[in-house]
């Protein structure tokens, strides 16, 4: 029996209690198959106990795909996708190997597991307060803050301390709590109503800050003059419009900022060195050599929603097919993978062969030309693409954006109207005139910050 040691961290025992946790969030990379299905997530989209295969099925991955999945638990459809799966994901590896996908060096790491556990759950929020350009002793007023852990006078009574509560911060007496004492006190109004004034992006660190020391000041020092609060507001102001100026001076400007970010930094009297904007550049649709057909493939995402377009033409730039699809969930990626699958498919269909392949996205075509590894939870469909590598002619090559409007404006459709078609190239008012455009070779303007 496997133990935990004595002097296990505290990730490790979290880990060891979350085992079931890990084994739903890693995957397999096997061959033989020697596993039980139903417990493993090797389909990459968890186990299959849940819904499909019964947890006292001790049938091994390797076992049911030599019976052609034929398990009286499962439909005839479900036999053909698992068995379909089977063949795409397995590897000619003569031993199994638990991946863990989310890290790349597909191994499992403390820091890849805790980063995972934490997402969703703590805003990056936190993730800010621990820079180098803030103070360490600011980061930790700033982490008690955020953990309601302040010595206030409402947070001392909750310890079960009797003490009368005031707000020194206030020219009538209120109760000190920290909501009260940052946001709502005479004197935190004060400053924040100046800084608002100006801009919605505040200085929040520095502005929290010097309003703690002016509290501290006023409760503690017993031989200190208390000045009045509209003077002590104005003295905070003052010391925080000083903190941006001096830190704004070790900050390395390395794209041009947009007109708001300069109308701040101008309010706040700090002079903003933008780089050189570099001229624009004219960019053109790109026509495939003669003979040969062109797919121009895009995707769009939106709150987690994923759609992808298309469009097939000659090298005259004449229009022979378009489409747009609804992925649903997914990364926009995973919406360029089966942007490009989904174009590749339309040409199989067509009983088109020599064909091009333009898309925006870097990273699709390395995986698609195997010049980098595909993600785990997108291979299934990279292999897609390279068993149709097999029975056509493909070409690939990157393009801007500027040059791939019509294919970006099928995938909005996709979002738009949430489902697969095609577009009317005769009455689509925004479709026509870009067509229109490649077919003369009318430039479009790229403008690089």
């Amino acid at each position: 029996m496997v133990q935990l040691a004595v002097r296990t961290t505290k990730t490790w025992r979290e880990c060891w209690f979350c085992i079931r946790e890990i084994i739903e969030l890693s995957t397999w990379d096997f061959g033989p198959g020697n596993f039980i299905p139903g417990q493993e997530n090797w389909l990459g989209i968890g186990c299959l106990s849940h819904i499909l295969i019964p947890m006292e099925d001790k049938t091994t991955l390797g076992e049911a795909e030599s019976l052609g999945f034929n398990l009286p638990y499962l439909s005839e459809d479900t036999k053909e996708e698992l068995l379909e799966a089977h063949q795409l994901l397995k590897s000619d590896g003569p031993m199994d190997r638990r991946v863990w996908p989310h890290d790349p060096s597909e191994m499992f790491t403390i820091k890849s597991y805790k980063k995972l556990s934490n997402l969703g759950n703590h805003p990056n929020l936190f993730t800010k307060l621990w820079k180098p350009h803030i103070p360490t002793k600011v980061s930790i007023f700033l982490w008690k803050m955020l953990h309601n852990a302040l010595p206030v006078d409402l947070n001392i009574q909750a310890c079960h301390m009797l003490m009368a509560s005031k707000c020194t911060c206030c020219a009538n007496p209120n109760l000190e709590s920290i909501n009260h004492l940052f946001y709502y006190s005479d004197l935190a109004t004060h400053v924040w109503n100046h800084f608002m004034a100006l801009t919605n992006h505040l200085p929040i660190s520095s502005v929290l800050w010097e309003i703690w020391k002016a509290r501290c000041s006023r409760k503690y020092d017993d031989d200190h003059k208390l000045p009045m609060l509209h003077a002590q507001g104005k003295r905070i102001i003052l010391k925080v419009r000083y903190w941006c100026l001096r830190l704004s001076k070790f900050f390395e400007v390395k794209s041009l900022s947009n007109t708001g970010t300069d109308t701040i930094a101008t309010l706040l009297g700090i002079h903003v060195n933008s780089p050189p904007q570099k001229p624009p550049t004219l960019v053109y649709w790109t026509r495939p050599p003669d003979g040969t057909l062109v797919m121009n493939t895009d995707a769009a995402a939106k709150e987690g929603l994923t759609t992808g377009g298309g469009i097939l033409r000659d090298h005259q730039g004449v229009h022979i097919a378009n489409f747009f699809c609804f992925y649903g969930d997914g990364t926009n990626n995973s919406a360029e993978c089966k942007a490009i699958l989904d174009g590749r498919n339309l040409c199989n269909i067509l009983r088109h062969k020599d064909i091009w392949i333009h898309s925006y996205s870097t990273l699709a075509i390395s995986w698609c030309t195997k010049q980098a590894k595909p993600p785990w939870n997108l291979m299934v469909w990279i292999k897609r693409i390279w068993d149709l590598l097999e029975t056509l002619n493909v070409g690939f090559l990157h393009i801007y954006r500027q040059g791939n409007k019509d294919a970006d404006h099928l995938a909005s459709l996709g979002l738009k109207h949430l489902t697969d078609g095609t577009a009317n190239i005769n009455s689509d008012k925004v479709l026509k005139p870009i067509l229109s455009g490649d077919t003369l070779n009318l430039p479009n303007i790229r403008f690089r910050i």
